[in-house]
């Protein structure tokens, strides 16, 4: 990522964040109708859970670097949501109702560039989190190095 990308990205996701409950709200109605069987992954509320994509979108947000990397706490995230059952289908699907989503609440704002840039950014947070979520927990690993 660049350095401008990332700066288009912190701008819009304060006008996203001043919105967080429409924004939440609506990507989860995007998402079922993609995916309505993954309703049933969800335990929470629909609000709590649009709460929670805030909170992680902020952190990933704030922790955004040139050179890729996640926040620690990012990658543990990925970690539990391969525990949840969720695959990189999902993320493909969460992509697309995160930009669907991003266009409404944006605006006019989500000009070419702006997507363009979330659309990269979000690109590499799935491969990143999909890649996470495909290594064993460090329980697992834990428990494996001690039946070797």
């Amino acid at each position: 990522m660049t350095q401008d990308e990332i700066i288009l990205i912190q701008r819009s996701f304060s006008r996203i964040f001043a919105q967080k409950a429409r924004f939440g709200a609506l990507f989860y109605e995007r998402f079922f109708a993609l995916n309505p069987e993954a309703r049933a992954m969800f335990q929470t509320s629909i609000t709590r859970q649009s709460e929670m994509l805030i909170e992680a979108l902020a952190l990933v947000v704030r922790g955004m670097r040139t050179d890729g990397a996640l926040p620690p706490k990012a990658l543990q995230m990925a970690a539990r949501h391969g525990r949840y059952g969720v695959t990189p289908d999902h993320y493909a699907q969460m992509g697309e109702a995160l930009m669907d989503t991003l266009a409404e609440v944006l605006g006019d704002a989500f000009d070419t560039e702006t997507r363009e840039a979330w659309q990269r950014a979000y690109g590499r947070l799935s491969e990143i989190m999909i890649a996470a979520a495909a290594e064993p927990a460090p329980d697992a690993m834990a428990a494996n190095r001690n039946t070797s």
